[in-house]
């Protein structure tokens, strides 16, 4: 697995890849809050297996990217950005898959320009069109907003402890004490603006694209953040069947279990080939 920096709108963006000898397609993966490329070290691995060009993006401000005004419609601007440069490296219009608020920042991307890319997974994705304020927070606002407080706005890290990081990422699913340790480390600040982005600006305006587009909804029934009824609201806008694991946390690609929830994305993806450039 490689890492690099790459041109980007607002500067140097870093991006993870493993790229096998002969590819049949390219993947970009894209992180959630509080997260980097890192967070997919385990899905490149496996889907460059698996024949397909990897590649894991960090937004400005997130990993090694250099930093930059950081709205969701920023982020936008760097996967785009991502999306170029994997096109013309790899030949192919890439799949690209969205995790948590990174689903946000993909299905903001499809409302403008899903021919630039093969097909989408919504991964424990935020909740389309946007999230209810209301139902979030109504019946579990001192802990969700605690979790936020403390690693959202505070630093980023597991403020309160090894309990706190593991009910807010890792509820519902089973890691180990050493790679829980290790993934506090990497979690990171995200600017604050941005989780309360999710609850006020509409992110998702993709009523036009066409049912022929492949589009997977997915997500795990034990998420903390955006369990089943998430998962069926997002699909059903998008006039889609949801996908839904049982047993795997927020962070699927990081859960012991990841490799069932990579195995439904590998699945989806060979259904729907991606489509070849002319070079």
């Amino acid at each position: 697995m490689d890492t690099r920096m790459i041109k980007g709108t607002a500067g140097k963006l870093e991006l993870y890849s493993d790229i096998p000898k002969s590819s049949n397609g390219s993947i970009l993966f894209c992180h959630g809050i509080c997260h980097a490329a890192w967070c997919w070290e385990k899905f490149l691995p496996f889907f460059s297996e698996q024949g397909f060009a990897s590649y894991a993006i960090s937004y400005r401000q997130h990993g090694k990217s250099d930093k930059g005004f950081s709205i969701i419609k920023n982020y936008v601007d760097d996967v785009e950005d991502a999306i170029d440069f994997i096109t013309d490296e790899s030949g192919f219009r890439p799949h690209i898959v969205g995790h948590s608020m990174g689903g946000a920042v993909v299905q903001k991307m499809l409302g403008q320009h899903y021919d630039r890319i093969s097909s989408a997974t919504l991964f424990a994705s935020a909740t389309a069109p946007k999230m209810p304020i209301l139902k979030t927070f109504i019946g579990s606002w001192f802990i969700q907003c605690f979790r936020l407080a403390n690693i959202i706005a505070c630093s980023g890290k597991a403020f309160a402890g090894e309990t706190l990081l593991k009910s807010a990422f890792f509820s519902g699913g089973n890691i180990n004490a050493v790679e829980l340790d290790r993934y506090s480390k990497l979690l990171q600040r995200e600017p604050l603006f941005v989780p309360f982005e999710l609850f006020l600006i509409k992110y998702s305006n993709n009523y036009d694209i066409p049912q022929s587009f492949p589009i997977l909804v997915m997500g795990s029934r034990n998420d903390s953040y955006f369990p089943e009824e998430s998962i069926k609201k997002t699909a059903e806008m998008y006039k889609r069947k949801p996908f839904i694991l049982d047993g795997l946390c927020h962070d699927m690609m990081l859960d012991v279990k990841w490799e069932e929830a990579a195995n439904c994305v590998l699945d989806f993806i060979v259904q729907h080939p991606c489509n070849k450039i002319k070079q």
